[in-house]
């Protein structure tokens, strides 16, 4: 047995910190908390709405639009089918509420510490282990620290899901960025010294130009 003088011990550590930060933030936890719940119930108002036509005829032009292929858009729309089918239909609306929510939030924090990681080495050097370590763990992992802050229910949920999804968003942000070729970034800037005429041409190609803007982020 290990000796008992050598062992130690960081629950009464963590019970404490987790207690006063509940204390002193738990109004800003909870007003988080009630406005993500909020948006929740709204989008699932809105989908258990949607008449299961119409919400096939989506996935079919999703489908299609992502592959081009007629076999996968019709795998994709059976497969909705026999979702309702089984009586599975209401949840399938509320999970597809709850994704949805937690998708936009992981893009919205994702993409902006994408470009912040490739315009800054420093950065990058700082969130790549960080990414790591979140990659590492699996998501219901994260749930315990947020179930401390916000009990149970589905805003925890979204959180969690938010926490695992955005680190790819990150790294697929920044390699994304780092990876454009100097070529393409020359013509954007030649393009940008094109002195822009009244023409629809000299039009087009300055909004194409500042619709490439990103592509000229580089690391400093």
């Amino acid at each position: 047995m290990f000796p008992e003088r050598f062992t130690f011990s960081i629950a009464d550590w963590i019970n404490g910190w987790v207690e006063t930060l509940v204390n002193n933030y738990g109004d800003t936890f909870r007003a988080i908390s009630d406005n993500l719940l909020w948006v929740v119930i709204q989008l699932e108002s809105l989908l258990r709405m949607t008449p299961w036509w119409l919400m096939l005829a989506i996935v079919g032009l999703l489908s299609w639009h992502a592959t081009r292929r007629w076999l996968p858009t019709a795998v994709m729309v059976g497969l909705t089918l026999l979702v309702g089918a089984a009586g599975l239909w209401d949840k399938l609306m509320l999970t597809l509420a709850l994704v949805l929510v937690a998708t936009l939030l992981a893009v919205m924090i994702g993409i902006p510490l994408g470009i912040l990681a490739a315009r800054s080495n420093r950065v990058r050097a700082v969130m790549m282990p960080l990414m790591d370590v979140m990659q590492t763990m699996p998501s219901f992992v994260y749930l315990i620290p947020v179930l401390m802050l916000f009990g149970l229910g589905k805003v925890p949920a979204i959180l969690a899901t938010v926490i695992y999804a955005t680190p790819p968003l990150i790294r697929l942000t920044d390699l994304g960025i780092r990876q454009v070729d100097a070529e393409s970034d020359g013509v954007r800037h030649r393009v940008r010294r094109q002195p822009a005429g009244k023409n629809s041409s000299a039009y087009s190609c300055r909004w194409r130009c500042q619709a490439l803007w990103p592509a000229s982020i580089r690391p400093r």
